[in-house]
């Protein structure tokens, strides 16, 4: 106890000079970013449903970030362009060379916010969960795909204008929108400005999954068929049958418990197909000072379900604006038979019914549980924009011919009904190896 409450103040002394320290390193970074590099292009435009001038402007370092908090957080709506979060992802990721967050001004007064950066990426070449290769590229990420402040088409086609500008300045090869809902305001934007060929998506169109919490428990399991009522019960009676109270389930809240459960959801992380894939949950940099923001701001809802004291399933999560969004999930494989991971679920769905909570967010993916659970849904693509450059035109061919590709195996192996029997054994392979 006496090792962990020190730990815990190292903590705290420690986030607080590592954060001092590199926050002056990642100014440093920004002025030298911004002194060989000039982002700060301004376009002028008349908006018809307004009288006046509009100015848009793109803004490449911090002290000028800064300057847009108040707008900026009295507008957000969405975590993945939250201010906060924003400032984690610059601090964290190598690759980036630069924020670009495009401002909308009219008067000296802001009136929307697209967020961005600018980074030094890789495009896959891949067919399926098959990596052939990447193709280094800078690029220009817009984060979430929408405007903060304004739901103005004026605005947004005017912007996508500006990012056209601002990839033929700088000579960017490609930027891309992410996750963008279809059909948008968004979208038509858009194609208006770019058209059809030189735009590409950078996945297929995928479902976000939500369900609306009801107030009890009750209530939830008689939204449930009786079949499915039956097997989550039987579920937790499994569990207490084979390992009787060699189990519990354990939840993280506050900024104590960061380190112990970073590292519990990472010792299960490490032993899944997520972790191949390069995705879900891992315990870097920008995960660690993600936890830490989210547990400093009451948000975190960690869970991790032990058995003999060890974990053996976790599920990350974070409460935002009314919204429970589950972030990240992982399990042993091991003890893949027990549904350790719809247990935990179940706990945090029970705890969370009758509270703050209005909507739980599923994300994206073709998961099982979401279509189960969810109550709606809405549709959602990232897109890459090419400019009109020679090396633009070979990345526009190569991303079609991937996504033609990988459509036409998809399409095969739906009409020989395999796909997904081929998936679950690719991952169980995965899940082997890790072990």
């Amino acid at each position: 106890m006496n090792h962990r409450r020190r730990q815990m103040q190292g903590l705290k002394q420690s986030h607080h000079v590592e954060h001092t320290k590199e926050e002056a390193k990642f100014r440093e970074r920004m002025v030298a970013v911004t002194s060989r590099r000039d982002l700060r292009g301004k376009g002028k435009f008349s908006g018809p449903e307004m009288d006046g001038k509009y100015q848009v402007e793109a803004v490449n370092d911090w002290e000028g970030v800064k300057k847009l908090k108040a707008f900026w957080v009295t507008k957000q709506r969405h975590p993945g362009t939250d201010f906060e979060f924003f400032n984690v992802v610059l601090q964290s990721r190598k690759e980036i060379l630069s924020p670009c967050v495009l401002k909308v001004m009219k008067n000296e007064v802001p009136r929307g916010i697209l967020v961005g950066r600018i980074e030094n990426g890789s495009l896959p070449i891949r067919l399926g969960y098959a990596v052939f290769g990447r193709v280094p590229i800078r690029m220009l990420v817009i984060m979430e795909g929408e405007v903060i402040g304004t739901d103005s088409e004026v605005i947004k086609r005017q912007l996508m204008v500006f990012i056209d500008e601002i990839m033929d300045r700088e000579r960017l090869h490609c930027a891309l929108m992410v996750n963008i809902k279809v059909p948008s305001a968004m979208i038509d934007a858009i194609t208006s400005v770019f058209g059809n060929r030189r735009v590409c998506p950078a996945q297929g169109k995928d479902r976000h999954w939500l369900m609306s919490l009801p107030k009890t428990w009750d209530e939830f399991l008689m939204k449930r068929s009786r079949k499915h009522r039956y097997w989550l019960k039987r579920l937790e009676v499994s569990l207490i049958r084979y390992f009787q109270d060699r189990w519990r389930i354990k939840k993280y809240t506050s900024l104590e418990d960061v380190i112990e459960f970073v590292d519990a959801a990472e010792s299960i992380a490490s032993k899944t197909y997520h972790r191949v894939l390069g995705v879900g949950f891992r315990r870097d940099v920008e995960t660690f000072r993600r936890v830490v923001m989210e547990a400093r701001r009451g948000q975190l809802q960690g869970y991790v379900l032990l058995i003999d004291d060890q974990p053996k399933a976790f599920w990350h999560c974070f409460d935002y604006e009314r919204i429970l969004y589950l972030v990240a999930t992982g399990y042993d494989p091991a003890f893949r038979k027990y549904e350790l991971g719809t247990v935990l679920l179940m706990r945090i769905f029970q705890e969370h019914c009758g509270r703050q909570i209005d909507m739980v967010d599923f994300g994206l993916g073709d998961a099982g549980y979401k279509e189960r659970f969810a109550s709606e849904y809405f549709e959602e693509t990232s897109l890459y924009l090419f400019p009109q450059t020679a090396r633009g035109i070979l990345l526009n061919v190569l991303v079609r011919w991937m996504g033609w590709g990988n459509r036409t195996a998809k399409g095969i192996l739906d009409r020989l009904k395999v796909r997904t029997r081929i998936k679950s054994y690719w991952r169980r392979r995965v899940e082997a190896r890790t072990r």
